[in-house]
């Protein structure tokens, strides 16, 4: 994970991620100026619009957020024969060409902690114009991201067998939890309880120290070495998530010596 400065903007996790922005850059290192964002503030809501015969108006339904599409509009500067390579630099960090899963769109504005949401690239544009004489390429660089919430990623939790452990959301939305047994051996029967909404998961899943197990809530699976398995569920009187504005507690019971361990999110519209 980058650690950026305000008004800086990363896509992506890898070497040749480009930070955008870059603070400290000074000219003839390749700046990637950014004159705009656009996305970062509501997503939009899905909208169903039922008109009603014999009277004005209609029934809306906008419970659920959309996408989210972000662009960032910019000019990169470099010495004029640098640009075709920057920009290609660039297009070679849009795309995780392993797992082909969504990237991370980092951000940092003043008064907030560093931030981020999970989009694919659908789109970068840098026009050849007059102004690759000179040094000079406006960009555009789209980003859809299928999760519209925008998140800071809490410290990571190794929690023991049995006692509860509290989780922090200090964002204005619930988000999910992913619980993640490696390590070691699992059998039999595995619960994961919120406490405090009393709200419990149960499944059946062995596991060695060799395999990976993990639980994610907000995309409702459980895999084993990235194969779903999440059949092995018994009983979910609900996935869990991790509630809004402030602590609850998590607690997790299994036979076997794997270490546990607990992501979760603070999460924002």
């Amino acid at each position: 994970m980058p650690t950026l400065d305000d008004y800086e903007y990363q896509f992506g996790d890898i070497a040749s991620s480009v930070k955008l922005n870059k603070i400290n850059a000074v000219y003839p290192q390749p700046i990637w100026d950014v004159v705009r964002v656009t996305g970062l503030d509501m997503p939009p809501f899905r909208q169903i619009v039922h008109e009603i015969d014999g009277q004005h108006g209609a029934d809306v339904f906008a419970r659920y957020l959309g996408p989210r599409t972000i662009i960032v509009d910019g000019v990169l500067y470099a010495l004029a024969d640098e640009i075709d390579e920057q920009i290609d630099q660039m297009k070679d960090s849009l795309f995780d060409t392993i797992n082909f899963e969504s990237q991370n769109f980092y951000f940092k504005h003043p008064g907030i902690a560093q931030r981020y949401c999970a989009g694919k690239a659908v789109g970068f544009t840098a026009d050849v114009d007059t102004g690759r004489r000179t040094g000079r390429c406006v960009y555009q660089l789209r980003i859809l991201c299928e999760d519209p919430l925008t998140y800071i990623q809490n410290p990571l939790i190794e929690i023991g067998n049995g006692p509860a452990e509290p989780l922090i959301n200090d964002g204005n939305v619930d988000t999910g939890i992913k619980v993640v047994f490696r390590n070691g051996t699992l059998s039999g029967t595995t619960t994961i309880r919120d406490d405090t909404n009393d709200v419990e998961l149960t499944f059946s899943a062995t596991a060695t120290a060799s395999d990976r197990i993990e639980v994610d809530t907000r995309k409702r699976r459980i895999q084993k070495n990235n194969n779903d398995i999440t059949g092995s569920v018994i009983d979910a009187n609900w996935w869990l998530n991790k509630s809004k504005g402030g602590a609850q507690d998590i607690i997790v019971t299994w036979t076997g010596d794997a270490s546990v361990d607990v992501l979760h999110w603070s999460g924002w519209w």
